[in-house]
């Protein structure tokens, strides 16, 4: 039995919007292939028809790279439909084309108008005359027939035994001197090749495939061979990173789910940004976070390429916002990446943040600026670096890795904040990119402080630009603030107002300044004027390096840059209320009067002396302690123990077996939701901001630094006791 299409020509398609789309694949052939491929597309179409078609073929072939017949697709959505609604002789007959309908619906298939089910080329059919010829055969199958398709071509009905499979379905090889994409590529246009009807999804789920199973075994293989995990044990506590799926990116979480590990799976379908299939989430967040997260994940190689970073913030009125941070997040990462990679070692690199007005009360306007000196880019090539897999040609970048994507995929979430970028550059003397998105605003409270109102500030910063905007955040809260260039003006200017009897409240003084630095500076007011008056040294990063010496000549606190509003009145405030030079005592006091008689607490802490001093401070409320020496018997106590046995965890994160993150991460995996709600707090030697995003990643609730600060202690236990 042959079936052909009929002489009724399907009206043009009409395309709906918002749908993925396949990319052109790109016109290769010869002018003898080309014959070829109208031929194969045209045998299905009755010859009266083949003038008025031809033309569209070859349109689709110049303009897709593919001959798909999008004028013979159905309309609408092909959601499948209950079987009984079906055509057929047969049920087999009829849940195949279930199946393919399902496979080719808008919400199931990548691209749903070139028939690809998933893996990017993966094809239920060539094309769509041969997806109604084969739905013909479908529906006068028996259960004495067989329908054999090969490459997407359906050859006919052939007679078998009812226990012979229905359908047979061959896929397309290349052989000999032709196993190669180019050739692939070239075959497939031609219409006598086509990849992947059953292995992509396009006849059946995925499930009976075994990708998802055979991905689970080769996770829990490698873990039990390069992990040492036993053969009755799984690999929660462990982290799985992959990336570059294409059509596994369904698969590999599955599979890392069914392991027990905590999964990042990193994948990009340009597809689904173009077409805004990515959805914005909005949730608050702050400005302040945001760069201490840009920083965390760029300072080791802004460090390792020894580049000179700064942050700058122009009247930032405010810095609570909402809106999708993690997107925002992946904006200035993307560009800070290639500003790093392009800039030659010892480069300055310029981030910078200025709140643009606007008429709106509830919306704001914020611009940021990444500035670099290094290599730039030629005019050319700033026309189309915006499209995907574009790279310069250069001959300076061709050993620096790239895909191409990170630019397009930017410039794709800017437009879906309704913002903008634009770029300047120039080759040999670098780049600026500008982006402007606009984000809601918060409420936030005011941060007038009445003790603070016309205390007199000096800030010190060889910055010009960073001491106007320091001192208009102090004039914000209502501090009468005055900046000098030097350490040398700051001390004549100390001496000045000291014998005047009218000393500075505060002198916010910058950690590396040329001539005479932050702590030469400290030491030297010291020196002149005693220790009445406070100092609070400005860093960049890290000031571990320098805390002795800068404490010993009398910096009383330290604050990152860049300053942001939040940050100064937090410092300012503590100063003011006196807490710096608290006696810890005081706080025990507090501690040793909370009650928290009945409530038990996990330490976790692999230090002898520094879990018995833990112990015995937090015993002090009366709660019971029991304690761990690494994270794998802390993961084994909350697992063998009833659901909100444990009140709280404190986990120290540097352990031998397993650290404090993996532990936390695995506690939150425990089945029947054992883990889910358990407060743990994370200990840590440092409190830098890469150490709280690690805290917070492995599900962490808070973080405190050791050794422990009695007042952020004891305000913790309150907190989650």
């Amino acid at each position: 039995m042959k079936f052909t299409l009929s002489n009724q020509l399907p009206d043009p398609p009409v395309f709906v919007e918002g749908i993925r789309r396949a990319p052109d694949r790109g016109y290769k052939l010869s002018p003898a292939q080309t014959k070829t491929a109208l031929k194969n597309a045209l045998r299905y179409i009755p010859r009266e028809l083949h003038a008025q078609l031809a033309p569209e073929f070859m349109n689709e072939l110049l303009t897709r790279g593919k001959i798909y017949g999008y004028r013979f697709r159905p309309e609408g959505d092909l959601k499948a439909k209950p079987i009984d609604e079906y055509k057929g002789k047969c049920i087999e007959g009829k849940a195949f084309q279930v199946m393919i309908d399902n496979n080719l619906s808008f919400d199931i298939a990548l691209y749903p108008y070139e028939l690809v089910t998933y893996g990017e080329t993966g094809q239920v059919c060539q094309n769509w005359m041969q997806y109604r010829l084969i739905k013909m055969y479908l529906e006068e199958l028996t259960q004495d027939q067989t329908l054999v398709v090969e490459s997407g071509h359906p050859l006919g009905l052939f007679k078998s035994k009812p226990e012979a499979p229905r359908v047979i379905i061959t896929n397309s090889m290349m052989v000999g001197l032709f196993d190669n994409q180019k050739d692939w590529e070239i075959a497939a246009q031609m219409g006598v090749a086509n990849y992947g009807q059953m292995t992509a999804g396009g006849w059946m789920y995925i499930g009976p495939q075994g990708i998802v199973h055979g991905t689970f075994n080769t996770l829990l293989n490698a873990g039990r061979m390069k992990l040492g995990i036993p053969q009755n044990g799984d690999l929660r506590g462990h982290l799985f990173i992959s990336s570059g799926l294409g059509g596994m990116s369904g698969a590999q979480p599955k599979a890392a789910e069914m392991s027990g590990a905590a999964s990042i799976i990193a994948e990009v379908d340009m597809s689904r940004i173009e077409n805004g299939k990515i959805e914005l989430t909005e949730e608050d967040f702050n400005l302040a976070e945001l760069v201490d997260n840009l920083i965390a994940m760029t300072r080791s190689e802004i460090e390792a390429h020894h580049h000179d970073f700064e942050v700058q913030l122009n009247k930032i009125e405010h810095e609570y916002v909402r809106g999708d941070s993690l997107r925002v997040q992946q904006i200035f990462t993307n560009i800070m990446s290639n500003a790093i990679k392009y800039t030659p070692d010892g480069g300055k690199i310029l981030f910078s943040i200025t709140e643009k007005p606007t008429t709106s009360l509830d919306i704001g306007c914020y611009e940021f600026v990444i500035q670099d000196n290094g290599m730039g880019m030629s005019e050319e090539f700033q026309k189309v670096m915006f499209d995907p897999f574009t790279r310069e040609d250069d001959k300076r970048i061709s050993e620096i890795q790239g895909t191409g994507l990170g630019m397009a995929i930017t410039r794709n979430i800017v437009n879906m904040m309704n913002g903008n970028i634009k770029v300047e550059s120039k080759l040999g003397k670098g780049s600026r990119f500008t982006v402007t998105i606009f984000l809601r605003l918060r409420d936030e409270k005011s941060e007038t402080i009445d003790e603070l109102i016309n205390l007199p500030v000096l800030v010190v910063d060889d910055d010009k630009i960073g001491c106007e905007g320091t001192v208009a955040t102090l004039n914000e809260i209502g501090i009468d603030g005055e900046w000098v260039l030097s350490g040398k003006e700051a001390v004549e200017r100390a001496v000045k107002r000291h014998e005047n009897g009218n000393d500075y409240f505060v002198y916010i003084i910058d950690w590396q300044m040329p001539g005479m630095d932050g702590i030469e500076t400290t030491r030297q007011i010291r020196q002149k004027i005693g220790p009445d008056v406070s100092v609070i040294v400005l860093t960049s990063y890290d000031y571990t390096k320098i805390e002795e010496e800068a404490k010993a000549a009398g910096v009383d606190e330290f604050i990152s840059k860049p300053l942001f509003r939040s940050r100064l009145t937090a410092a300012l405030q503590k100063i003011i209320s006196g807490k710096p030079s608290q006696d810890a005592r005081d706080y025990l006091k507090n501690i040793a009067a909370s009650d928290y008689t009945g409530k038990k607490i996990l330490l976790v802490e692999d230090n002898e002396l520094n879990r018995e001093v833990a112990a015995e401070i937090i015993g002090m409320t009366g709660a019971e302690i029991e304690t761990a020496v690494n994270g794998k018997e802390a993961v084994d106590k909350v697992a063998d123990h009833p659901n909100g046995y444990y009140d709280l965890v404190f986990m120290d994160v540097q352990m031998p077996i397993m650290n404090g993150y993996e532990a936390a991460t695995a506690i939150r995996s425990l089945p029947k939701h054992k883990g889910e709600l358990l407060p743990i707090v994370a200990m840590t030697a440092n409190a830098f901001t890469e150490d709280v995003i690690l805290a917070k990643s492995a599900g962490m609730n808070e973080h405190i630094a050791k050794p422990l600060d009695m007042e952020k202690l004891n305000r913790m236990l309150h907190e989650w006791m």
